[in-house]
């Protein structure tokens, strides 16, 4: 493959222009002392829902896109001035039990994932977010630090987790596990979602399909020298960027080196000025990025990229990068104190109805300027427009184009999730927990779980929300089994425990604990607890061994899976994994499911509901 240097443009009729200094989301004293050993995303849109959601330690803050719009309207009309920090405006506020590291949309924005800092990963449908129904539904539990979380395009129920140690997960949320081989430094999505591009601590990258076979290996140039692959983010037409660094950056006294590269079908850009680590901050590595497609004519493939490292934004094309002449027309990161303040989330807002003045030399007025919004450690959301003067003064600019794309692109996501037939598509997502287990039971026609695409919500009118700390029941971060607990290919359901406690990383499935109280932290799904209050880290429901739940099945004594369950195929013991799924079977026993499940991960299905602390919109 041919090794070319990605050309360097440096250009005057593109930059960015901030409207306000910044928008005040979260304050904490010392952020870099929470996030100095920590990999964080913590920053999400959703074009389907018109809302932003960000995250900082044990806080979820939502805005609308018309409180944004707002915002902007008021500094365009003079209201605000240039420095303004804007600490009043509506949102909705929740507080979770636990430290929150990640976020990530699925391609349908359906449902968020969050990483916590318990390395658990739980989801819960948007709709149900935004509305008060605040139901965790699946959790997975991981023996070491989240890295990365990368969603599927092609299948919004699947996504791809990176760990600290070097392993990569391939997770659905029915509540199948895929563990690839080798040491996997990074890994990314293909666009179309049909193979994972993966980067080896050996430095080598590889595609591979989704049962770990190789389909095409790059060879990379010899600058990569000893650095490893740290970041891989697809970007258009089969192209993707990758990272290359020394170091993770945990150890603050460790030079940290990195080397960007664009690599397509043909071509491997080799880009020394993409993402320069120049900044101070102590943090580990993370990259940030956020496309605009279809937007201007002259330029409509583009991606802005940043790290944790980076004092400047980079923006590139598939085949170069752009170098703002002037100082004022760059994404620059502004000081916190005596330090760069840094990124710790990035999207790309195309929802803005707001008619901007001069949003760039030489243009009066305009109603189609895109905003790159960046959330950074100190708490605080930057505003960007991003304008093009030249295509700008010629209408070669179009924002709706570049948003019904990202429209139809979550509509093809959901379109392929619904259409996967393992769920009548009219049955409501809540149905599938219903009280009935005939119900449950008509609802689930395979092994494989889908959640049909929710309804859109209502967010003008939320319900009040109970803001007594003293009532949060929640196992948000802490209801997930561990590693070693209930182990694949045997089943951990229906474990009697009679010295009244079980120990931490055991399954609390199906367990009998005549103890009147349960520990915190410990999982309540299917345990018998004589008390009537559920303790705080257990589920909020009642009588979940009932007759009437439907996981009361999950704690028989019988080792086939129940066919009235929907983990059943999950601990089966014939060996026929489920046709529909890549995965074959979750816990068989014959060992003729995929050799690469891996049993040091533990992923459930559960139904998590509590109370939160939050202030209402």
């Amino acid at each position: 493959m041919e090794t070319e240097e990605l050309e360097l443009l440096t250009i005057e009729d593109f930059g960015f222009r901030q409207p306000i200094k910044s928008i005040a989301l979260f304050k904490d004293d010392d952020p870099l002392d929470y996030l100095k050993d920590k990999f964080v995303n913590l920053l999400v849109s959703s074009v389907k829902h018109e809302i932003t959601i960000a995250a900082f330690k044990d806080t979820i803050i939502i805005i609308k896109e018309s409180e944004i719009n707002s915002i902007i309207s008021r500094a365009e009309s003079g209201e605000l001035e240039k420095d303004a920090i804007v600490d009043s405006f509506d949102r909705l506020e929740i507080k979770l039990p636990n430290n929150i590291t990640q976020i990530k949309l699925s391609s349908d924005e359906s449902f968020l994932i969050i990483a916590d800092t318990n390395n658990k990963i739980s989801t819960i449908l948007t709709s149900n977010l935004i509305s008060n129904n605040l139901i965790f539904s699946y959790e997975g539990q991981f023996d070491d630090t989240i890295t990365n979380i990368s969603t599927s395009t092609d299948v919004s129920s699947q996504f791809i987790v990176n760990t600290l140690n070097d392993k990569l997960y391939l997770i659905d949320i029915s509540g199948e596990v895929f563990n690839f081989s080798g040491d996997v430094s990074a890994a990314s999505w293909s666009q179309d979602g049909d193979f994972l591009v993966i980067g080896y601590k050996s430095g080598s990258i590889l595609y591979k399909t989704l049962d770990d076979e190789e389909i095409n290996q790059i060879e990379m140039p010899e600058s990569i020298d000893d650095k490893f692959p740290v970041s891989i983010i697809p970007f258009v037409d089969n192209s993707y960027i990758v990272s290359y660094s020394n170091s993770i950056g945990i150890d603050a006294d460790e030079e940290v080196e990195v080397l960007s590269f664009i690599i397509n079908d043909s071509t491997i850009y080799e880009a020394p000025e993409l993402c320069p680590a120049w900044g101070v901050v102590e943090r580990p590595l993370s990259y940030y990025s956020a496309k605009l497609i279809n937007w201007s004519e002259s330029v409509p493939k583009l991606m802005i990229l940043a790290s944790s490292k980076v004092t400047e934004f980079s923006t590139i094309t598939p085949n170069s990068q752009f170098d703002e002449a002037n100082d004022s027309d760059r994404a620059q990161m502004p000081l916190s104190g005596d330090d760069d303040d840094s990124v710790i989330g990035m999207v790309m807002d195309l929802q803005s109805n707001v008619e901007i003045l001069e949003p760039c030399p030489g243009v009066e007025q305009s109603k189609e300027i895109p905003r790159l919004l960046s959330l950074t450690h100190s708490g605080d959301l930057l505003v960007w427009y991003i304008w093009h003067s030249k295509d700008l003064l010629s209408d070669k600019v179009n924002l709706q184009k570049a948003l019904n794309l990202r429209l139809l692109e979550v509509n093809e996501a959901a379109s392929a999730f619904t259409s996967t037939p393992t769920v009548n598509d009219k049955t409501p997502a809540d149905d599938l927990f219903s009280s009935s287990l005939d119900d449950l039971g008509a609802a689930l026609g395979e092994s494989v779980l889908t959640i049909p695409k929710p309804a859109e919500p209502n967010i003008d009118n939320l319900p009040s929300l109970d803001l007594n700390p003293n009532n949060t029941k929640s196992s948000f971060g802490t209801g997930a089994p561990s590693f070693g607990s209930s182990g694949f290919g045997k089943s951990g359901f229906g474990n009697s425990n009679n010295n009244n406690q079980f120990s931490f990383g055991k399954s609390g499935f199906g367990n009998s604990n005549n103890n009147n109280q349960l520990s915190f932290g410990k999982t309540s799904l299917g345990n018998t607890n004589n008390n009537d209050q559920p303790s705080f880290g257990s589920t909020a429901f009642k009588g979940f061994n009932s007759s009437q739940s439907p996981f009361s099945n999950l704690g028989q004594d019988s080792n086939t899976g129940s066919k009235e369950s929907p983990f059943g195929a999950f601990a089966n013991n014939n060996g026929a994994g489920s046709k529909e799924s890549p995965f074959g079977a979750f816990a068989n026993n014959n060992g003729t499911g995929s050799k690469a499940i891996s049993s040091r991960i533990s992923f459930c299905q559960t139904q998590q509901k509590y109370r939160i602390n939050s202030s209402i919109w």
